[in-house]
């Protein structure tokens, strides 16, 4: 319905929850299902059998046999175990519904098996605090939970007006870097989201992330950076007032060097299809915005099966840039 699909825009709902044709399922720990209704649009009723395959998959649909009503519904779920399917890899199938005298329905079955599901993103604006989340798993064995950060922003501020391009060359970007993370905040903006600043992250004078909203809320995050002498910052005035505005650029550049502040600890075992509670903590001085994150591992040294980044902001609503000398540079032709 016209709801749903509203409800998933502004993310009410699960994607694989809309009751379409298709069924795809992009995290499944261990074990998932999902769940369509069928309508009989004639004017007797129907009985339909089903059959389903998924390589690297056992799958189970039920009802198994699904009758439904002239001008009604029935529903019907699909569940999914993994056997021998290639972690983070896409798989592709199909649920096929088959009635002697009647044409067969046929679903696309598409899945991706995960190690782990966690969020994306912590936030928090206490400098000192707890909190406590959940991941689900997807296999059975040791979990190593790692807290790294919290880095504090090195913030820059400058002026910007309409169609005009500022930048700022980041310090040099280290082998082993985990995040490269670039932002702009209304309330660092002259004229909050009335202004429409954008974001642009080069590498040798190439883009390698762009942010563009409507206001100057923006932020380019890039895992796992090439390292490079070469990264700049640029900020692109798409509407400001008659004479340009002022903002406050921050940035982050994590690790290789881990500054220990930020502290995760969770279950040293789980197993396939459970849920664990993930528990960090932090203590950072108030007046500034912090970036860390939590690294989940099944081998200590591993590379991370699983990332959630931690954002702390107790700035109170503004950050203390520090001197930077920033560029002019001409700004890309803008097609509107």
């Amino acid at each position: 319905s016209i709801t749903d699909h509203i409800n998933y825009y502004f993310g009410l709902i699960n994607g694989r929850q809309l009751n379409l044709a298709s069924l795809t399922h992009a995290n499944v720990v261990g074990v998932g299902s999902l769940t369509r209704t069928l309508s009989n649009k004639g004017t007797s009723a129907v009985t339909y059998d089903a059959t389903a395959s998924l390589p690297g998959f056992t799958v189970t649909v039920a009802p198994a046999a699904l009758t439904i009503p002239a001008g009604g519904t029935a529903s019907y779920t699909v569940t999914l175990r993994r056997t021998t399917a290639a972690i983070e890899q896409w798989v592709f199938g199909n649920v096929s519904w088959t009635s002697s005298g009647l044409p067969t329905l046929r679903s696309p079955l598409t899945a991706k098996p995960s190690n782990i599901v966690t969020l994306a993103e912590i936030t928090d604006t206490r400098n000192v605090g707890t909190k406590v989340f959940t991941v689900g798993l997807g296999y059975d064995g040791n979990l190593f939970t790692t807290g790294f950060g919290l880095t504090p922003a090195t913030v820059v501020e400058s002026r910007v007006a309409t169609d005009e391009r500022v930048c700022f060359a980041l310090p040099a970007v280290a082998a082993g870097t985990k995040t490269l993370r670039v932002q702009l905040f209304n309330v660092d903006t002259e004229g909050g989201s009335a202004t429409d600043l954008d974001l642009v992250v080069l590498r040798a004078g190439a883009t390698v992330g762009a942010s563009g909203g409507g206001d100057s809320d923006e932020r380019v995050s890039l895992s796992n950076p090439t390292a490079a002498a070469t990264y700049q910052a640029c900020v692109d005035g798409f509407a400001t007032a008659v004479g340009g505005a002022a903002f406050k650029l921050s940035y982050w550049i994590l690790g290789p060097a881990n500054p220990g502040t930020l502290t995760a600890f969770g279950p040293s075992r789980v197993v396939t299809g459970g849920l664990a509670s993930i528990g960090i903590s932090w203590n950072r001085p108030a007046g500034a915005r912090y970036l860390g994150q939590v690294e989940f591992r099944q081998t200590v040294g591993a590379t991370p099966i699983g990332i959630t980044s931690v954002f702390i902001d107790n700035s109170a609503g503004g950050a203390t840039a520090t001197a930077y000398a920033p560029v002019l540079r001409d700004k890309p032709v803008r097609l509107d």
